[in-house]
């Protein structure tokens, strides 16, 4: 067990060695605490080399909001920060602590619980990273990426920040799959992308997949009701203003046919 200190250090000495996904919300939550004269209250974790260098091992939201405040207040430059440390470790402990703190003390994106996981597994079994990082093993597989999932989706996945839980569900589909494969590319698109697969319209390909005989179509026919539940919304809107139309329509004289360009020209 290796053993920590509280430590008060000035933030300019401690140097990152990991770089860390963190949201623009939560690091203006976090300036705003810092601007208002208060200190974070979760410590950094940080090793201490024998020249006296300082290297951030886990902490690195709290890292950056302190750093952003400097940018931002010279008043700041002799700021003390609170923080956990220990002599110099090795890359194995390090991503257990880094571990041990995603899991416990901050919201992580998946991509790197997944990066770090991936990385303590290319020495040790599941089980054993279970047991160092005192984390169940179900959730840990929440972070592993199937074998089966091509590595080209797994880096889209991992650029356009996708959900895991998407990707996974795909994974587990029972149609042909070169139809997973045209789901993956849904699911990988940019972040905002409108034809993104969500875990929504998910949810409507689960429902057709469930019907009774759609594996007794063929792979086009399959694909194209599949479609229909990619752009279920377009479609819903389309039937929907089709009937605002047609009830509109009642109260024109003369059965008045009424289209969205000759109405709004009213």
């Amino acid at each position: 067990m290796w053993k920590f200190n509280y430590e008060e250090l000035p933030i300019q000495s401690i140097q990152p060695i990991y770089h860390e996904s963190t949201s623009q919300k939560g690091l203006s939550k976090r300036l705003e605490t810092l601007k208002k004269g208060t200190l974070l209250t979760v410590p950094l974790i940080v090793e201490k080399a024998d020249g006296g260098d300082l290297y951030l091992i886990a902490g690195y939201p709290e890292y950056e909001a302190y750093i952003k405040l400097l940018s931002i207040n010279r008043d700041a430059e002799s700021m003390c920060v609170p923080c956990f440390t220990r002599e110099l470790t090795n890359k194995t402990q390090q991503r257990i602590t880094l571990l041990q703190r995603m899991f416990t003390h901050q919201v992580t994106k998946w991509v790197d619980k997944f990066q770090v996981l991936n990385n303590l597994m290319e020495e040790n079994s599941l089980k054993e990273v279970s047991k160092k990082i005192g984390i169940e093993t179900s959730d840990l597989k929440k972070y592993i990426i199937h074998p089966t999932i091509p590595k080209y989706i797994v880096k889209e996945a991992i650029n356009n920040e996708s959900s895991l839980q998407t990707i996974d569900t795909i994974r587990k589909l029972d149609v042909p799959s070169l139809l997973k494969l045209r789901l993956y590319n849904f699911a990988t698109k940019p972040l905002k992308h409108r034809e993104r697969l969500t875990i929504d319209k998910m949810q409507k390909i689960k429902w057709l997949l469930s019907l009774d005989l759609f594996t007794a179509l063929s792979l086009d026919d399959k694909w194209s009701l599949i479609e229909e539940a990619l752009y279920y919304r377009s479609s819903l809107e389309s039937m929907w203003q089709e009937k605002i139309y047609q009830s509109i329509n009642l109260y024109y004289p003369n059965h008045m046919l009424i289209n969205e360009e000759n109405f709004f020209a009213q």
